[in-house]
């Protein structure tokens, strides 16, 4: 399910470039969170996604 840390998340416009620099000097965190939740929203294979939209959308505007 989801975790909160699979995004940096801001309380303030403040915060911004604190936030993206602690990002930038340790993404290991962050970046496993948001592997792990991609793979829960995205089907696999990834690569084919935009093959999969074009699909629906044209499934869409047929019926």
């Amino acid at each position: 399910m989801f975790n909160s840390d699979s995004v940096i998340w801001l309380n303030s416009a403040d915060e911004i470039a604190e936030k993206i620099s602690a990002g930038l000097n340790n993404p290991e965190d962050i970046v496993l969170y948001a592997q792990n939740w991609f793979d829960i929203i995205n089907q696999q294979p990834a690569n084919a996604t935009c093959e999969r939209i074009w699909s629906s959308m044209k499934e869409i505007l047929n019926t």
